[in-house]
């Protein structure tokens, strides 16, 4: 049951960068929602996170930050649905975009140590790798957010940001699946060296 936990949380997390990098907006003359919600990632990360921290403890550190930004970001996508915006509230902003810095950075830290205890050394470094990717892309889009120059870019630099965020969009998924793949691998071999008899004591 353990074990499937585990698995189970890295199949939400996977999940979950998809919909936090993934902006697919369903558009009206008076409405744009974004149909890969934020707050769902939030979601599905926090339903992760209690099996992620019977693997490293340091993540438990992270329950309040995923409930603030989970409800910010839900509050802002109801906003949306509702008057074709979100909530114009720059000092919020700001703390919500230092929070989803911080945790990318802690989060994606965790992961790898957990992969490294596991002996999985190759997704460590991959997952370190993927931490320096979302500190960067968020921190950018934070700045661009908060002088008001995401609506003022250049058509050039507008499709590159959008090329990048497409490209976390697959890239952290697969990943993660990869991890978890590796890990149910892992768990299963390792189970069944665990059922095989010593044959130096079995006298079969």
């Amino acid at each position: 049951m353990k074990s499937n936990s585990y698995l189970d949380s890295l199949t939400r997390i996977a999940w979950a960068y998809l919909f936090l990098f993934l902006n697919l907006s369903a558009n009206s003359r008076t409405v744009s929602v974004n149909l890969f919600p934020d707050w769902i990632g939030w979601l599905l990360i926090f339903q992760a996170l209690p099996a992620i921290e019977k693997e490293e403890r340091t993540a438990a550190l992270l329950r309040p930050v995923v409930v603030l930004l989970g409800i910010f970001d839900a509050v802002n996508w109801i906003a949306s649905l509702f008057t074709g915006k979100p909530l114009s509230l720059p000092l919020l902003q700001l703390i919500a975009s230092v929070l989803t810095l911080y945790f990318h950075f802690q989060f994606l830290t965790d992961l790898a140590s957990v992969a490294s205890a596991h002996g999985l050394p190759r997704f460590s470094a991959r997952l370190l790798h993927m931490r320096t990717a979302a500190t960067l892309c968020s921190a950018v889009l934070s700045v661009l957010y908060y002088i008001g120059s995401l609506d003022a870019l250049s058509g050039i630099l507008l499709f590159f940001l959008i090329g990048v965020s497409l490209i976390l969009a697959v890239w952290f998924p697969v990943s993660l699946f990869s991890f978890r793949n590796e890990e149910r691998r892992r768990m299963f071999y390792r189970s069944s060296d665990a059922g095989q008899p010593n044959r130096e004591t079995d006298p079969r």
